[in-house]
């Protein structure tokens, strides 16, 4: 399969590194950009080609939409006829876009499947949201859930509820650096050096979140694991809760939600 990633920035890129970690991946990569040097630094870096999007329409057999939400309709003016000709499948990860506007964009009976990727795509660690379109066959969906797949975990979400997965795994990746970036800077005010606490915090996130998978996200039994009666954990968690630990997530995937809301609405 040949992708065509349109959009040559962090997240088309983070997508192409994580298929070029295997034997598995795409056949071949394409990318396109209105900034055509970005396009050839992405192609130069991962192994692909840069092309125009009309010839990337043309000849993908996969097109990757990667572009900010307000280009959607001028790369669809570039690339509708190609895509509708050859019957090419539209994969779409841009925010706060939903899978009606696709569809109106570049026509009906497009099959289009959304996704909310993360970066840690790159590392093949990635979690996306996923909703598909009505046009979209199961033979269609089962090969791209099967490249997208080779990136992390592909879990189904109602697209009605995309915005708040986003806020979970397509923001969490950033969330989850400033909780690192916290607990780093709360260790060195107790003296641990900064290189130190860094690596105590991220094996810990690690291996916290790989003990969470093993047990089907119970948060209780680890927690309870951890925590003895009156002990430091208590009281360190007990500080997280004085605080507003919950309350200030709470506040940032509602931030997510009412912005992306507001975007669509535009």
């Amino acid at each position: 399969m040949i992708v065509g990633l349109i959009g040559a920035g962090n997240m088309a890129k983070a997508l192409a590194r994580g298929w070029t970690l295997t034997d598995t991946g795409p056949d071949g990569l394409a990318f396109s950009d209105v900034d055509e040097p970005r396009a050839r630094a992405a192609a130069e870096e991962l192994g692909g080609k840069a092309i125009s999007s009309r010839e990337l329409a043309e000849s993908a057999d996969l097109v990757v939409l990667c572009v900010k939400p307000g280009a959607l309709r001028a790369v669809a003016e570039d690339t509708r006829v190609a895509v509708g000709e050859r019957g090419t499948p539209v994969a779409s990860i841009l925010g706060a876009t939903r899978i009606a506007a696709i569809e109106e964009a570049f026509g009906p009976g497009t099959a289009v499947l959304r996704f909310m990727p993360n970066v840690a795509a790159q590392v093949r660690m990635g979690t996306f949201g996923y909703a598909r379109g009505s046009a979209v066959d199961d033979a269609v969906e089962r090969d791209v859930l099967d490249l997208f797949g080779i990136l992390g975990e592909v879990i189904a979400v109602d697209e009605d509820l995309m915005d708040a997965a986003t806020a979970i795994n397509g923001c969490g990746p950033a969330f989850m650096a400033l909780v690192v970036e916290a607990l780093v800077d709360a260790a060195v005010k107790e003296g641990l050096s900064a290189p130190t606490a860094t690596a105590l915090a991220v094996g810990t996130m690690a291996g916290s979140a790989e003990l969470l998978k093993s047990r089907d996200g119970d948060t209780i039994s680890v927690k309870r694991e951890v925590t003895s009666p009156g002990g430091v954990t208590a009281a360190g968690l007990a500080a997280l809760e004085a605080h507003g630990l919950r309350a200030a997530f709470t506040a940032a995937v509602d931030a997510v939600v009412r912005k992306a809301e507001a975007a669509q609405r535009r």
